[in-house]
């Protein structure tokens, strides 16, 4: 009898470890054994959709593991990696506060790559991390670019509307040296990979820093902005001002009696002249009728100029058919028409106070979106542009200059 006690006992022994074996969450290593350097295991920690542990990057996959989600999070310059519900990667650079660690045993899924391991749960998460501190917000980007803080942007009305791409994955730097090259003095960064450049920052308001949590591409110890977030920079001593600081837009008058335009470079050129003279260029006569543009071509072809309730009008020694200034549109030049019966005058021109200098001629309320752009149809002749725009059939985004209009007295 004792004989056969103990022989029924292993054998249900027996059963039970063969049935042990064969289950996968016994074989199942919560954290794996072998983890790519420099990442080591945190724990599991409680999560949810309404507030998220990690809230940088992440991803869905039916063939997820942990080393698939740690390579994800590697790649952006995240210091922090989890993993969830079987087939969720999520990536930050830090775990909050309030976050909340619970039993190992509740990260009890089976990861969709790989069941031999754990990818947390529902509601529980695998977190792993590098040890390292992240990317970070450089004070300054050297030649004088000076860190203003993390601002607001949409595709919809930029905060910078200039874009530049930058070889190799941007880094503030090369944004900060690309926009000083152009002419601007505010230099942004946003969604890790984009730069932006302007001489204005119009409605934008400033967010929290942490909003701005996207690693550089180029530089992965950076941070280059977030999703519709700018880490904004500012070329201090330029004609430029900083954000909070800038002066309103406001016409002082929309008559002026007699003055000569003239375009100042807003970041001097190496060599050469830092302003031109401007005027009207005819560059259409059909009969009875010549139409003209802003152009350095045109310096000195009229004897002044005048301001006449917001509409600009070149004055001569004939003084029929004087031009008169038409509608004004954005990526396009101050356009004339000379005709022995004019149309309606565009009068969205006015000008505006200039600390130090002569009034700044402004349209639309605004004085800071003048540029000077090398016209790739006429020999490279530097016409004068409202608010560049790339893909214009007259010249490069690249070519144009940011400029101020002085209204210098004639």
């Amino acid at each position: 009898m004792a004989h056969s006690f103990f022989s029924v006992i292993a054998f249900y022994l027996t059963i039970a470890a063969l049935s042990e074996a064969r289950s996968p969450f016994a074989r199942r290593q919560f954290v794996p054994s072998s983890l790519p350097a420099p990442w080591t295991s945190q724990g599991c920690f409680i999560d949810s959709v309404n507030s998220r542990t990690l809230t940088g990057a992440s991803f869905q996959s039916s063939c997820l593991t942990v080393e698939s989600c740690l390579s994800f999070c590697s790649a952006s310059g995240y210091t922090f990696a989890g993993v969830e519900f079987s087939r969720e990667c999520y990536c930050g650079f830090s775990l909050p506060t309030t976050a909340v660690a619970t039993s190992i045993d509740e990260c009890n899924s089976a990861c969709t790559g790989n069941t031999a391991q754990s990818c947390g749960a529902g509601n529980r998460l695998n977190v792993f991390s590098t040890g390292g501190s992240g990317p970070s917000v450089p004070q300054n980007a050297g030649d004088n670019w000076n860190y203003q803080g993390c601002y607001t942007d949409n595709v919809n009305t930029r905060t910078l509307t200039v874009p530049y791409h930058i070889d190799g994955g941007a880094t503030i730097a090369a944004c900060a040296s690309t926009c000083k090259s152009h002419g601007f003095v505010y230099a942004g960064l946003e969604f890790a990979d984009e730069c932006w450049c302007g001489n204005s920052i119009g409605s934008a308001s400033k967010a929290p820093d942490g909003d701005c949590n996207m690693a550089c591409k180029g530089n992965l110890s950076q941070f280059c902005g977030g999703t519709n977030r700018l880490t904004l920079y500012h070329l201090d001593g330029s004609t430029g001002t900083t954000p909070g600081s800038d002066p309103p837009q406001v016409c002082t008058s929309t008559n002026v009696a007699r003055f000569n335009p003239v375009a100042v470079f807003k970041v001097p050129p190496a060599s050469g002249p830092t302003s031109l003279g401007i005027g009207d260029l005819d560059v259409n006569t059909i009969p009875h009728i010549s139409y003209g543009i802003f152009s350095t071509g045109g310096a000195g072809s009229w004897v002044f100029y005048q301001l006449l309730n917001g509409q600009i009008l070149p004055k001569g020694t004939i003084p029929f058919p004087a031009p008169v200034s038409l509608n004004l549109f954005a990526g396009d030049s101050p356009t004339f028409v000379s005709t022995q019966f004019p149309p309606p005058g565009y009068s969205g021109y006015c000008a505006m106070a200039n600390t130090g200098g002569p009034d700044l001629l402004a349209a639309g309320g605004r004085s800071d979106l003048w540029s000077l752009c090398s016209n790739t149809t006429a020999g490279g002749r530097l016409d004068v542009v409202w608010d560049a725009k790339p893909s214009h059939p007259h010249y490069v985004l690249s070519s144009c200059k940011a400029v101020n209009i002085q209204m210098t007295p004639a």
